[in-house]
């Protein structure tokens, strides 16, 4: 976040979502609002949030130099009400299968208009709150909310437009799940939950992912 433009007016909201490596800052949010689904905690805290236009960025990913200028010159193109950025993994020579991932990932934006939340999305705040914002749910929530938009790119009601280029449009996203786990245990894991997802609901999934009982309030 901080590559941001120096004339920019950027205001950074943290929203954490159980993680006990804290400042004192986070950790007295966290006291406010317990382990909620980081989607309604999105929710909750982009309701005090002041600017025109929200920018929803994962912890481990990177933006390139002055990308709020990029976002603001995206949105105000005719018809783009949301934007992400080009996917990256960081060091993705270090990674075996890395730069299929990214070619991958790629070809899936272009072809059917369908960003990662690790690209990082961003929309006026106008629209943000017209669609209901996050949904209730501890996982699968940049899926949800992406699908929404992409659904009204179909019918015409306005554009999700994925940036494309060079490093000055990339999202670095960090590259440990699979530098941890291997490309091929990566990709299938997330085909697998993405099934699960469509099948039971997102409480489900995340007890299939993590490995454990959600125990955060709705």
């Amino acid at each position: 976040m901080m590559n941001a433009s120096r004339n920019g007016n950027v205001e950074l909201v943290i929203v954490n979502c159980g993680d006990e490596d804290m400042t004192k800052e986070v950790k007295v949010m966290k006291d406010l609002f317990g382990n909620s689904w980081v989607g309604i905690l999105r929710v909750r805290f982009m309701a005090g949030a002041r600017g025109d236009v929200v920018t929803f960025c994962h912890a481990d990913t990177s933006l390139p130099v002055n990308w709020d200028v990029r976002v603001r010159e995206t949105l105000d193109e005719e018809g783009v009400e949301a934007m992400a950025f080009m996917f990256q993994m960081s060091n993705v020579g270090d990674i075996t299968g890395g730069s299929g991932v990214t070619t991958c990932v790629d070809i899936r934006c272009r072809l059917f208009n369908l960003p990662y939340g690790d690209q990082t999305l961003s929309m006026r705040k106008g629209t943000f709150d017209w669609i209901g914002g996050y949904p209730n749910q501890c996982l699968m929530e940049d899926y949800e909310i992406i699908t929404f938009l992409r659904k009204r790119t179909m019918l015409g009601l306005g554009k999700l437009k994925v940036l494309t280029g060079g490093p000055n449009v990339m999202a670095v996203c960090s590259n440990r799940r699979w530098a941890k786990n291997g490309v091929r245990y990566v990709c299938t894991k997330n085909a697998e939950v993405v099934e699960e997802y469509h099948n039971f609901g997102a409480k489900q999934c995340y007890e299939k992912y993590y490995g454990r009982t959600w125990e955060g309030t709705e």
